[in-house]
């Protein structure tokens, strides 16, 4: 059965006015708009009976219900949530948010009613003779005594949306829309939303200048969105924004989001520029903390690797932190943990940067993360980067029911791993390799380089050029050129220094029983071969020639757990294999035997 359309909601609609809750109306046409590089955009025409309007817009989460033809002309829909926006040219676009059909175009025999194109400022009669007639409102020459010059005037207008549609900011320039509703076409709005994360100040230099950025996530109750700030709106809003706290923000520039950078479900992020504000917002009870869709620890082994996923887990255990040398010679903070769910099942979390350096696991907390990624390195494990966001003991449904779990039940629970261990010792299902099977097996050959674990012992180290003079700046390991005059100058940063750092890149031959094989070791895992650090070793290179020389044999002849990256690298048409020490960590006998007894168990019954 149809439902009876709302007279009088085109109207209502169209003015911003919230007298009209959850009208019902027909679809006259649909048509689709393409978006370019973004989304594609639908624009519906639709009638109450009474008028009809072209002005809707679909919002971009529900393009499914065009994309399987559940919107089809003449069917009959419920407009659950929407918001109307108001253009350059001053024209009002009405933006739907969340809608139902109501009655299939299968089951309506036509158009119902007699509606005409909505013209504001007009309304509509029963007819005199036959066929509709439209009467002005108001006067057309203006002599009403108001600022009104005709019947276009008033469509043109910035006018005010009546005071029960939506909540004003503290200014009242414009009125708070939602985030779902956003998009480039738009010049003035106003959201009121709660920052969720917010980044650290990151710079940049390049052949067209310098600069700095910073980056948040904030959410409202229809969405989330990504904001960017450069350079004078760093110095602008910085330190004014809070993680948790809730903004009005007006202004931004919105375009096509670059998902390499972002997890958030919108299709658009912000760019706040020199026209935007920002101003703090005191009512807050009816914004949300966040936005999560929890995905079960168990259910990790079934998601694709490098899926963007949100988790909620127990603090098992934590790591210390530990510091490594990426590709570019930077050295970054790590720290591993492992979080449990009702599942019953483990994963490893490996946190960077500040987070791993600020991260508390005493007293196993609730932790949640969004926007963590998921991969394939040992089994299953998790990375937060920088864009993710931590939550610790979150004031959340999920966090309650978790912690009452796990100090119930959980607790006693030992769990089962979906990652690999990489301890020292030798177990769990880390991959071992000899040094032998790195040529058997073609290990390196692949598009990528690949990882395995060995024992072996150290039987050479070159101690020529192991050392350099870096740049003391804390991000940049770049090396120095001396200039004869006290100062040294580090290309990258473009700026000269009194002093240096050393750095330690390392080259030493490692054996086991079958084959050796040359690595290279940085700072961490150099230092942790020779037992001393690296700024010792340059003052002792420059001092105590004989000392220095007795360190490099003392480190000879000793038996480490290895993690190492291999890759096939080609120079002056000559390819070899690069072995790079990943990790360096003390052979935990103990463990070593029982995989060793577990192989030839394997091998015994293989017989």
């Amino acid at each position: 059965m149809t439902k009876t359309l709302t007279e009088g909601a085109i109207e209502a609609l169209t003015k911003g006015s919230n007298d009209v809750h959850n009208p019902i109306l027909q679809l006259v046409n649909i048509r689709k708009i393409d978006g370019g590089n973004g989304p594609a955009r639908y624009r519906l025409m639709m009638s109450d009976g009474q008028y009809s309007m072209s002005s809707f817009m679909l919002s971009t989460q529900l393009n499914p219900m065009a994309e399987d033809n559940r919107l089809a002309p003449n069917c009959v829909c419920q407009l659950k949530r929407h918001v109307t926006n108001v253009l350059k040219d001053g024209r009002r676009v009405v933006v739907i948010l969340d809608m139902e059909v109501v009655t299939s175009a299968d089951s309506v025999a036509g158009k119902i009613g007699d509606p005409t194109p909505y013209v504001e400022g007009q309304i509509k009669v029963p007819p005199i003779g036959p066929g509709p007639t439209v009467r002005p409102l108001l006067p057309q020459n203006g002599n009403d005594g108001s600022m009104n010059k005709g019947p276009g005037r008033e469509f043109g207008m910035k006018k005010a949306t009546p005071s029960s549609a939506m909540p004003s900011t503290p200014g009242g320039s414009s009125k708070v829309v939602p985030i779902a509703s956003l998009n480039p076409y738009q010049s003035k709005w106003t959201i009121r939303a709660r920052v969720t994360n917010k980044s650290g100040i990151r710079t940049w230099s390049n052949s067209r200048g310098e600069g700095k950025l910073f980056s948040m996530e904030i959410v409202d109750e229809s969405g989330e969105i990504r904001v960017t700030a450069f350079t004078q709106e760093v110095d602008k809003f910085y330190s004014l924004i809070e993680t948790g706290k809730v903004f009005y923000i007006s202004k931004g520039s919105l375009k096509i989001a670059n998902k390499q950078y972002s997890s958030l479900k919108n299709d658009y992020e912000m760019t706040l520029n020199g026209e935007s504000t920002i101003i703090p917002c005191e009512d807050t009870q009816d914004v949300p903390m966040v936005q999560c869709n929890f995905v079960s620890i168990g259910d990790l082994e079934a998601r694709d690797k490098d899926a963007i996923v949100d988790v909620i887990g127990v603090c098992k255990s934590v790591a210390e932190v530990t510091r490594l040398t990426t590709k570019n010679n930077r050295e970054v903070s790590k720290r591993t943990l492992s979080l449990i769910d009702q599942s019953g099942k483990l994963v490893e979390v490996t946190l960077w940067g500040e987070e791993a350096e600020n991260f508390d696991g005493s007293g196993q907390p609730i932790l949640a993360i969004k926007g963590a990624k998921l991969s394939d390195y040992g089994g299953r494990s998790l990375s937060a980067s920088f864009s993710s966001t931590l939550m610790v003991n979150p004031d959340i449904p999920e966090a309650y029911k978790l912690r009452g779990w796990y100090d119930k039940d959980g607790h006693s629970m030992e769990g089962q791993s979906l990652t690999e261990a990489r301890t020292g010792g030798g177990g769990g299902n880390t991959n071992w390799k000899t040094l032998g099977d790195i040529k058997t097996e073609h290990l390196g050959h692949g598009d990528k380089a690949d990882y395995f674990s060995c024992i072996a012992t150290i039987v050479f180290i070159r101690k020529e050029n192991c050392l350099y003079q870096a740049c003391p700046s804390q991000d940049c390991n770049k090396k120095v050129v001396d200039q004869q005059n006290g100062m040294f100058r580090c290309e990258k940063c473009d700026k000269e220094f009194p002093n240096f750092k050393y750095r330690l890149i390392l080259s030493a031959n490692i054996a086991d029983y079958g084959d050796n094989q040359w690595v290279t070791c940085f700072q961490e895992s150099a230092e942790a071969i020779l037992g001393q650090n690296a700024a010792y070793l340059g003052q002792l290179k420059d001092s105590n020639e004989a000392a220095f020389e007795e360190i490099f044999q003392q480190a000879n002849f000793h038996t480490y757990v290895f993690r190492s990256r291999v890759k096939l690298e080609t120079y002056n048409d000559e390819s070899r294999i690069k072995a790079t020490v990943m990790d360096v960590k003390p052979v935990d006998h103990k463990e070593y035997s029982k995989r060793l007894i577990i192989n030839i168990r394997k091998m015994a019954a293989a017989q």
